[in-house]
C-alpha cells in the first residue's frame, strides 16, 4: 500500500484539509501496515525477536535479512554462516558461525568446534579442530604448537612429538645469548630440555667477523659441540682455534669405519687403524710348530700403508726349509712390482752363513716375510734355513 498522507490545509479551519474521519482512516491504514510488517504483535519488545531489518522482500517477518534475538543475544544474518552471511551467537559455540567466548574476544566455529580466535592485545590463534591450539600469534611472536616466548617458536609436548624449533633466544648467559636457532623438545614436567641449536657469535667487537656455533645437549644442559669460524676452520669439541693448526681441529681423534671404504681420489685419506697381531715362525717346506717365549706384533695402518714392528723368540721349532715370519695383519697389494723390505734391529741365535747379513722382504699379494741373507761385502742373496731357536726384532712397512 502506498503511504496515506493527511492534508492539513493551508491555514487552521480554512476547510481545505482532509476531513477528520478520512484522516483517522489514513492513520489506521498506515498503522495497520506497520503492525503487520512487525509480525502482527509477535516478536515485539518483551518477546524473543527484538529488531528485524528487511532484506528487500515483501514480508519483513518471514523474509528478514538481519535479526537481533534478545533471548540468545545473537545477531543473525538469515540464520546461518554461508558465503558472505554471518552469525554471532553470544558465548555459546554454534555449529557454524561466530561467537563471543570471552570479553572482547571473537571466535569462528565450524562443525561445533573452534577454528580461529581473535583476542585482545593482538592475539590470533589457530585451532586444530579437536580442542588443541595449532598456532598462536601475539605481541611476542609466532608459536606453532606452543605460546611463543621468542619471535618464532615451534614446540610440542614430549612423548607426542619431540621435534620443535625456536629462532631467537629469550634467555640470558653465554649459551642463550649466542643461540639463534634452537630445535628442542618441551619437558612436560615443567622445564625445557634443549635439543640442538645453531648460534652466531661475534668474534671481536666491530669486526663484522662471526663464528657459526652448533649446540647439542644431554638431559641436563646444552653445550657447544662444534663451530665454524670466519676463516673457515672447523672446530669440534674445542672453542679456541690453534692459529698454526689446520682447517679441521678436534678435541679428540678421528674414527674410521671398521671396514675400509676405499676412495679413488689420491688426495683422500680413507682409513686409519691401530692394533696388534701375533706373528708366527714357519718353515717354507714344512711349517712346523715352536715354543714361543716372545711373540708380539704391532701395526698402524694409514690409508694403503701398513707400518709394523715384530719381536719374536722361539725354541724347539719343528719347521723345515727356508724360514718365514707369517701372519702379518694385512695382505700386501698384489700389483706387480710391489715388494717391501724392512730393517732388522736385533738377531740372536740365528744360524747364518759366515760374514752374511740378515734381511727380508714381503712379496706382492703376500702376508709373510721371507728371510734372506747376503754377504756383507756384496754378493748373491740366499734364503735363511729354518732354525730351531732364535730371537728376532724387525720393523718395516708395506703397501696394501
Amino acid at each position: 500500500m502506498a503511504q496515506q498522507t493527511i492534508n492539513i490545509g493551508a491555514a487552521p479551519n480554512d476547510g481545505t484539509g482532509t476531513p477528520l474521519r478520512t484522516s483517522f482512516d489514513y492513520t489506521n491504514q498506515n498503522f495497520t501496515e506497520l503492525y503487520t510488517a512487525l509480525g502482527g504483535g509477535v516478536g515485539l519488545p518483551g518477546s524473543t525477536t527484538q529488531v528485524i531489518f528487511n532484506d528487500g522482500g515483501t514480508n519483513l517477518s518471514g523474509d528478514a535479512g538481519l535479526t537481533y534475538d534478545k533471548t540468545t543475544d545473537a545477531l543473525t544474518v538469515v540464520g546461518a554462516l554461508s558465503g558472505s552471511k554471518l552469525t554471532v551467537t553470544g558465548g555459546t559455540i554454534p555449529a557454524n558461525g561466530v561467537y563471543l567466548p570471552a570479553a572482547n574476544t571473537l571466535e569462528f566455529a565450524a562443525n561445533s568446534l573452534a577454528q580461529y580466535r581473535i583476542a585482545p592485545l593482538g592475539v590470533f590463534s589457530w585451532y586444530d579442530g579437536a580442542g588443541g591450539t595449532r598456532m598462536t600469534l601475539n605481541s611476542t611472536g609466532l608459536g606453532v604448537g606452543v605460546s611463543p616466548s621468542v619471535k618464532f617458536e615451534v614446540g610440542v609436548a614430549r612423548g607426542v612429538n619431540v621435534n620443535g624449533l625456536i629462532i631467537g633466544s629469550s634467555g640470558t648467559g653465554v649459551v642463550n645469548d649466542q643461540l639463534s636457532l634452537l630445535i628442542k623438545p618441551v619437558n612436560t614436567g615443567g622445564g625445557q630440555i634443549f635439543g640442538v641449536g645453531i648460534g652466531c657469535l661475534l668474534e671481536a667487537a666491530a669486526s663484522n667477523r662471526g663464528s657459526l656455533l652448533f649446540y647439542v645437549s644431554d638431559t641436563v644442559s646444552t653445550a657447544e659441540r662444534a663451530r665454524i669460524d670466519s676463516n673457515g676452520n672447523l672446530l669440534v669439541g674445542v672453542v679456541t682455534v690453534n692459529a698454526n693448526g689446520g682447517v679441521l681441529q678436534l678435541k679428540s681423534g678421528i674414527t674410521f669405519p671398521a671396514t675400509q671404504v676405499a676412495a679413488t681420489d689420491v688426495n683422500t685419506l680413507d682409513d686409519y687403524e691401530e692394533g696388534t697381531f701375533t706373528p708366527v715362525i714357519a718353515g717354507f717346506s714344512s711349517a712346523g710348530v715352536g715354543v714361543y717365549t716372545q711373540q708380539s706384533g704391532f701395526y698402524t695402518k694409514i690409508g694403503n700403508r701398513v707400518l709394523f714392528s715384530i719381536s719374536i723368540a722361539w725354541t724347539a721349532h719343528t719347521g723345515t726349509g727356508p724360514m718365514l715370519i707369517t701372519a702379518l695383519p694385512f695382505t700386501s697389494n698384489a700389483v706387480s712390482g710391489n715388494v717391501a723390505s724392512m730393517s732388522f734391529g736385533y738377531c740372536d741365535g740365528l744360524a747364518l752363513t759366515a760374514a752374511n747379513v740378515l734381511n727380508g722382504y714381503i712379496g706382492n699379494g703376500g702376508s709373510r716375510i721371507d728371510l734372506v741373507q747376503y754377504p756383507s761385502g756384496g754378493g748373491a742373496q740366499t734364503t735363511v734355513a729354518m732354525d730351531a731357536a732364535a730371537n728376532i726384532i724387525v720393523s718395516g712397512f708395506y703397501m696394501v
